[in-house]
């Protein structure tokens, strides 16, 4: 039986992220299958991105960009620059029968040669160029300092997807967005969340909500302050982000409302099981915490846009269709956390094995390998 040799491809790993730990684990779930020999390839990796890959035994391959000075300190200026198109497009696939890319930016952008199939992994089209009025809220210096450079990297975009085989979506959500943006269809294939590391007390609810979120502008906290200054409520806002807008955010909150920052995964999972509702204002691609909160049995308040919708229809959770005060302050003022019931149940379906099952057989099927 052949043994399948496949580079694993991802934007860069420099930080520690959510997407950077959910092809983390992809590849860890793929190391263990002997029918497959696993390298990881990206534009940069830290140090400590290869001692957690070198403790798997997966190897690493970095472009010419993660050996530049201080890279990781300065990335996010040359975003915009042909620097990393080209990092990828410098690598050479022939040695690999199959590549996998993972990418919301430049990952897809390598160039394999025809006898190298390449499945194209897309959390979400580039938000800095087909989304920029979300990407951009509350940073119109910054746009109107790159706006220019937008339309180029979006024609870049738009061919450099056209180079893989085989395209798979996250969700529906991002399926409909790839073939608006690039006129390509996709096979959708929902992220997992690794349930073994979720400690369930079945802990009985209290009166505070919860948010979870990175604290940018794009995800519009700032509406849900508002809104909870109103209601009075008690609010409890985990996660960090742009400093600037915690501090304006934090100016603008009645005592009602606690920031706690960054906390361990045994505190969040605890606060979010005791939680009466989780708050999602955000139109995300999709909401791994969303999953989180359902096996946790906490009901989810959501903007009725993106992956929360796809996701929950009212069912799990209730909505509200406007990222303003007013809008959320009536939905919660006809909340009852007590009216939904299936929640943990219904989260059972994003597991983990569900995901690497499926893309195992993916990933054999496209390269005609036969059990």
């Amino acid at each position: 039986m052949k043994n399948l040799k496949i580079a694993i491809v991802h934007d860069d790993f420099i930080q520690n992220g959510g997407a950077e730990f959910f092809i983390f684990e992809i590849i860890e779930e793929l190391q263990k299958n002997q029918q497959f020999n696993i390298t990881v390839v990206s534009s940069i990796i830290t140090s400590e991105w290869k001692r957690k890959f070198m403790d798997i035994g997966v190897d690493t391959k970095e472009s010419f960009i993660g050996r530049l000075p201080l890279i990781k300190y300065y990335s996010k200026i040359l975003f915009l620059t042909p620097l990393f198109y080209m990092s990828f497009e410098s690598f050479d696939f022939s040695e690999f029968d199959l590549v996998l890319s993972s990418s919301t930016r430049y990952g897809q952008s390598i160039i394999t040669k025809p006898e190298t199939i390449h499945i194209s992994y897309i959390n979400s089209p580039g938000k800095m160029m087909w989304e920029t009025k979300k990407y951009f809220y509350g940073k119109k210096f910054l746009y109107n300092l790159i706006q220019n450079f937008l339309p180029l990297n979006r024609v870049y975009d738009y061919y450099s997807q056209h180079r893989a085989d085989y395209l798979l979506a996250n969700s529906k959500n991002i399926s409909t967005k790839i073939y608006k943006n690039y006129k390509l269809d996709s096979q959708v294939l929902y992220p997992f969340i690794n349930f073994e590391k979720i400690k369930k007390n079945n802990l009985t609810k209290k009166d505070y909500y919860i948010l979870i979120s990175r604290l940018i502008p794009w995800k519009r906290i700032d509406f849900v302050i508002e809104a909870f200054n109103e209601l009075e409520l008690p609010l409890i806002i985990v996660g960090s982000g742009d400093e600037n807008y915690i501090e304006k955010l934090k100016k603008n909150a009645n005592k009602n409302i606690s920031f706690v920052g960054f906390v361990s995964d045994l505190d969040k999972y605890r606060l979010l099981e005791e939680a009466r509702g989780l708050i999602f204002p955000q139109d995300e691609d999709f909401g791994l915490t969303i999953i989180e909160s359902l096996y946790l049995n906490t009901p989810v308040i959501y903007f009725n846009q993106g992956g929360a919708k796809e996701i929950l229809k009212d069912t799990y959770g209730i909505s509200f269709n406007l990222q303003e005060r007013s809008s959320l302050v009536e939905v919660i003022n006809n909340y009852n956390f007590g009216q939904f019931s299936g929640l943990s149940e219904f989260s059972l379906s994003f597991r983990k094995e569900v995901f690497i099952e499926s893309l195992s057989k993916f990933l054999k099927q496209t390269s005609n390998i036969v059990e």
